[in-house]
């Protein structure tokens, strides 16, 4: 077994491509949390006023 430390700057793209899909990912998921958050707080909102009637 040889050590080529050309092999470890080539490999470089591809773990930054990893770590941008990796990113992109969990941007995508605390959107959702977010969006489904203010949907839950106007449901929420909505059927409180509902009771106080």
């Amino acid at each position: 077994m040889t050590f080529n430390p050309m092999n470890f700057i080539s490999n470089l793209y591809y773990m930054a491509v990893g770590m941008a899909c990796i990113l992109i990912v969990i941007a995508v998921i605390i959107a959702c949390v977010v969006v489904l958050q203010k949907a839950g707080d106007k449901l929420a909102e909505r059927n409180s006023g509902e009771d106080g009637q």
